[in-house]
């Protein structure tokens, strides 16, 4: 079984736009919100990284030039929520939980989460959401409704309109 974290796609996925250099990702783990609720912030050390090259900049070229195709592609898919006057990148996923949620009533098949990785050339962004475990009380599991509210897209497409709120857009990739 393979395990990862939005930190890990994050950190994996942006290596695309850096022309193939590896950057250990920071990740804010919380929220100050208008109402002065809190949740807990960290933040990891930014000054802890050194970029490091792990596949060449053409191959990071080729592969971030078909993430834009996929935000601007004219077959429908969850990504195009993201398509802008600037260059965006996206990949989506899910996984699902095979026969294993059967026994708790859960459809063979049934996803168990989305993710989406969002990105241009100056921000990478990953957004996961999905049930940790089946529970038989509750349902766990993305139906078809929830499946077509593309929430990890609308998390990306709501942080790049404020990221990029004040007009400015970021550069597009330089080809090698």
């Amino acid at each position: 079984q393979f395990t990862t974290n939005p930190e890990e796609i994050a950190g994996a996925t942006s290596m695309l736009y850096n022309g193939g250099k590896y950057i250990k990702p920071h990740c804010i783990t919380g929220i100050t919100y208008r109402s002065g609720f809190q949740d807990p912030i960290t933040v990891s050390d930014l000054d802890d990284y050194q970029p490091k090259q792990v596949l060449s900049d053409a191959a990071a070229y080729l592969s971030a030039y078909m993430m834009n195709k996929v935000v601007n592609s004219s077959e429908y898919n969850y990504a195009q929520i993201l398509k802008r006057d600037y260059q965006t990148f996206a990949k989506s996923g899910t996984s699902d939980y095979g026969d294993a949620g059967l026994e708790y009533g859960i459809p063979e098949g049934a996803r168990k989460d989305k993710w989406m990785t969002c990105a241009t050339s100056e921000y990478t962004i990953a957004a996961w959401n999905g049930f940790d475990k089946a529970d038989a009380n509750e349902t766990s599991y993305f139906t078809d409704v929830w499946d077509s509210l593309n929430i990890p897209g609308k998390i990306c497409s709501d942080l790049l309109d404020t990221m990029y709120s004040d007009g400015s857009a970021p550069a597009d990739l330089t080809k090698p």
